[in-house]
Parts: C-alpha cells; structure tokens; sequence
C-alpha cells in the first residue's frame, strides 16, 4: 500500500475527474455487490473506501446535472439578449415609421390645400 494512500483519497480533487474515470465509477456503483454492507464483509477498511467512492459517483452524476442546467442557463442568456437586440430594432423600426406617418399625416392633410391653390391659380 502506497504511503500516501490516504492522504490522496482526504486531498483528492474531484472537480478534476475525467469522464472515463465518472463512467468507471458508474460501473462499479451500479453492481449490487458494491455497497458498504456487502464489502464490509471482507473488510470494514473497504467497506469505507466503497463508501467513498459511491459519494464521489453520486458527486459525479450530480455535477453532471448541474452542468446541463448551466449550459441551459447559457442557453437562455444567450436566447434572451437576442430577443432584447431584436425588440430594439423593432422599437427603431416602429419610431421611424411613426414619423414616416406623422410626415405623410401632414402632407395629406396638405394636399387638399394645395389642390385648392391650384385649382384658384388656374381660374384666375
């Protein structure tokens, strides 16, 4: 047995687990022989390695499941600010266009002035 056995197991970072590694895990937590009772037949010391390692699948699996809320999150962030840019455009597009019809408002309201001008240039 290595010196530092377990000094790496108190120290061990489980952030840096690699997905090989979590689906190794898997295997061996999903095996109805690999339980604290079950391995504390042979040995109490194993029994809580057992232990250990079905907190670090179980830290695994729910790690994983907050990175698909998070990338979920991203999702929506990214979804939402692009709704946002695509409201402004719409709030300038809708702003010219008001004063596209405020402009023609008025010179149709114009227009029958300026027939009656015309129409009293040609009489006279």
């Amino acid at each position: 047995m290595r010196d530092n056995f377990f000094s790496e197991l108190v120290y061990f970072d489980k952030s840096q687990l690699s997905a090989e590694a979590a689906s190794r895990l898997a295997e061996y937590c999903s095996s109805p022989a690999f339980t604290p009772e079950t391995v504390s037949h042979s040995s109490v010391a194993a029994a809580r390695v057992c232990q250990w390692v079905q907190a670090l699948h179980s830290y695994t699996q729910k790690r994983s499941q907050l990175q698909s809320f998070v990338d979920q999150l991203i999702n929506v962030e990214h979804e939402r600010k692009q709704v946002t840019v695509a409201a402004l455009h719409l709030l300038q597009l809708t702003t010219a266009a008001k004063i596209c019809l405020d402009s023609l408002s008025h010179y149709i309201f114009l227009l029958p002035l300026a027939a009656r001008y015309v129409a009293d240039d040609n009489i006279s």
